[in-house]
């Protein structure tokens, strides 16, 4: 196979175009990298401002006395000197 010679114009105009691609890749680099520091400097900034803001210590409740019956007393009350069987018969 052959391949096809290219006059010297062609050439120029092959390696102009081929300087443009690379000159395109090379701004979109830059601009990259621009756009990377302005967002490292935005970052430092927002993280000195956090860090100077004081943070407030969260007092603990204290814990709501309950309302109504207390939870000791049963719920059928027993006669003095009764044993409970009810328990005892289900365990």
């Amino acid at each position: 196979m052959q391949t096809k010679r290219r006059t010297p114009a062609e050439k120029k105009a092959d390696d102009l175009r081929a300087q443009e691609v690379i000159d395109a890749q090379a701004a979109a680099i830059q601009q990259a990298h621009a756009r990377v520091t302005e967002m490292e400097i935005a970052m430092e900034a927002r993280q000195l401002s956090q860090d100077a803001a004081k943070v407030q210590p969260i007092k603990p409740r204290r814990a709501r006395a309950s309302v109504g019956k207390p939870t000791n007393i049963p719920i059928h009350p027993c006669a003095e000197g009764e044993i409970v069987t009810e328990f005892n018969s289900r365990h």
